[in-house]
């Protein structure tokens, strides 16, 4: 049992340090290769992506899930499994190529037809990977699927960066996914002894497993890509490339510090859901500090973002600055969206998430197309506004249902508190930076310094009042202690 423990635990560090390490290189890609192509090239090459998002999407059908929730496997199942994979992918990218000349047509611009047909190539190419490593997931052996991995995503990177040094071509994007599915897919039989043979003999049990899972993907699907869609139907390629790629820059907080640090509070407060009190403490404390740290991340994305964009992405991009600032609006959003989540997959809601999910969608996307717009700016601003107002209105009803209208009003009077403290080290900031420094990044530091390190004074501050008369606040005092203790002692260890 221990040693089985033992495993668990070090495969689930092998697989955060792949997921960390793939986000960290593909992160350095999007900012080398941005400086490198045009706004344009990313365009055509959203365009491809969104199509093959969708492709993906259809083609879920939950192989992974299966494979992993049965008590046993064997070699006719795992064949099932790759077989319709295999079938089902080939098919999609018949379909693709058939279809792309219609793809073409609808955005006019014949330049996409030959990287659909590169993508279809590659989306069925990546059918063939080894169903053996189910084996190695099933056993926890990652070490060397996290190997080839990294292995694959550095290549592709060197690839895609070279590519686009010598051509400086939209291509050099496409080269870098072919020569990451390659190294994956060689890889796979490597690493694994297992051969795989064409067989059905287990796909009514598959496919009745599936069959819920590509609706609730689809949705998804819809709820993620949808903008992107109205935008590359709207606008041009060079908008549309800057939209896509301001857009994963200003979620970088969300999907590489605020998720993975969101992580190891589920465990404490699932741990805890039949103890209300206890709940509910651990439940709030988590939550405001996650939005403590999204704040200064807001604010410094929003009143920097020329800066920001300057200096991560380029000067062919700064006409496009103010994206970067209204996107970085949501990342409060995110922190309500993500912890209200949490909160119904805790209680076992997964069907009750899926409709919240469908129904706001809707909402967003109707109340778009209601107000209207006639630019990409208009765009923004009612997607960004409409969506942060439901992010909140989501998470009050989601904290009244669970705790009351007492907890409901509490949590609007600790959002309202930290609006204001925000407010209050913008004002500071900018009064201290009144005299031009000289430089737009100087001046971005010293207001980035000066707002974080006013911001935390000001939280320090109000939790050494509140912690006495609130539990969640008392537990937000404890969380942050456990962070910054290590790292004192650390500190404190080596000066000795």
């Amino acid at each position: 049992m221990a040693n089985n423990l033992k495993k668990g635990v070090f495969s689930s560090i092998l697989l955060l340090v792949k997921n960390l390490s793939d986000k960290l290189i593909g992160l350095v890609s999007t900012l080398i290769l941005a400086r490198i192509l045009a706004p344009e090239d990313f365009g055509i090459i959203a365009i491809a992506t969104l199509v093959m998002g969708l492709l993906d999407v259809l083609s879920e059908t939950g192989a992974s899930s299966y494979l992993l929730k049965e008590d046993t496997i064997d070699d006719q199942k795992v064949n099932t499994t790759w077989t319709l994979n295999l079938l089902l992918k080939s098919a999609l990218s018949v379909l693709l190529v058939i279809c792309s000349p219609f793809v073409v047509s609808f955005y006019d611009d014949p330049r996409i037809h030959n990287v659909l047909l590169a993508f279809a190539a590659v989306f069925c190419f990546k059918a063939f990977k080894n169903p053996g490593l189910f084996y190695l997931s099933r056993s926890q052996s990652y070490g060397k699927q996290v190997q080839v991995g990294l292995i694959a995503k550095v290549a592709s990177v060197g690839a895609a960066v070279g590519t686009a040094i010598v051509f400086q071509s939209y291509w050099a994007l496409v080269i870098g996914q072919a020569v990451n599915s390659l190294f994956v897919v060689i890889g796979s039989y490597i690493i694994s002894n297992y051969r795989p043979a064409l067989q059905l003999t287990n796909v009514k049990a598959q496919l009745a497993f599936s069959i819920w899972m590509i609706p609730q993907a689809i949705a998804g699907y819809a709820r993620t890509q949808l903008d992107t869609f109205i935008v590359s139907s709207q606008f041009g390629q060079s908008v549309l490339g800057s939209y896509h790629t301001m857009k994963y820059v200003a979620f970088i907080p969300s999907s590489h510090i605020l998720l993975p640090l969101s992580w190891p509070f589920l465990v404490e407060i699932r741990a805890v859901k039949h103890d209300k009190p206890l709940f509910l403490k651990r439940a709030l404390g988590s939550s405001l500090l996650l939005l403590g740290v999204s704040i200064p991340f807001t604010v410094i994305l929003f009143t920097q973002s020329q800066t920001v964009t300057w200096f991560l992405l380029g000067a062919q991009w700064l006409e496009y600055h103010y994206i970067l600032g209204l996107f970085s609006l949501l990342i409060p959003a995110f922190v309500l969206t993500n912890e209200a989540n949490r909160l119904l997959v805790i209680y076992g809601m997964t069907k009750q998430l899926f409709f919240v999910d469908l129904l706001r969608s809707t909402i967003v996307y109707t109340s778009i197309f209601i107000i209207g717009f006639e630019s990409i700016d208009e765009f923004i601003v009612n997607f960004v506004f409409v969506e942060a107002g439901l992010a909140l209105i989501y998470y009050l009803i989601v904290v009244w249902r669970y705790f009351g209208i007492n907890t409901m009003a509490r949590c609007v009077g600790y959002f309202t508190l930290f609006s204001a403290i925000a407010l209050l080290n913008h004002t500071i900031a900018e009064f201290v930076l009144q005299n031009d420094l000289g430089h737009q990044v100087l001046q971005a530091a010293v207001y980035s310094l000066v707002f974080v390190v006013g911001f935390i004074i000001c939280l320090v501050a109000t939790n050494s009042v509140l912690k006495r008369h609130s539990q969640e606040w008392e537990y937000l005092s404890s969380l942050v202690a456990r962070i910054t203790n290590p790292v004192l002692t650390k500190l404190s260890s080596t000066k000795n």
